[in-house]
């Protein structure tokens, strides 16, 4: 997995990163953002990631809480307030997705 740190959340839990396998053959979305203490522009990219999910057949709409939820624990659990967070969508058997939210390698220009 590209996760970068220790711990990711898996549908809302966090867990080490090592005892995660995530299967190559499902459908999935994703959206990378940039977090400084918190967040940047979260809402965008939330709506972004359910518009894509929409347009896979996935009904239930991803919460803005609770990926916030997920952003501020993940950055707690690894000491890490200043990188981007990738939120991987995997969309299982009758639509229902597994979601991850894991810190990934940053890299900006000075």
């Amino acid at each position: 997995m590209e996760a970068k740190f220790e711990y990711i959340i898996h549908n809302g839990i966090t867990v080490k990163n090592s005892d995660i396998q995530i299967e190559d053959n499902s459908y999935s979305v994703y959206e990378v953002i940039r977090v400084i203490n918190k967040p940047i522009y979260l809402k965008e990219h939330i709506d972004r990631l359910n518009n894509s999910l929409k347009f896979l057949g996935v009904s239930e709409d991803i919460s803005y809480e609770k990926i916030e939820t997920s952003i501020f624990e993940l950055s707690k659990v690894n000491n890490v307030y200043m990188n981007n967070v990738k939120i991987l969508c995997v969309i299982r058997e009758y639509k229902v997705c597994d979601i991850y939210v894991y810190h990934v390698k940053s890299k900006y220009p000075k």
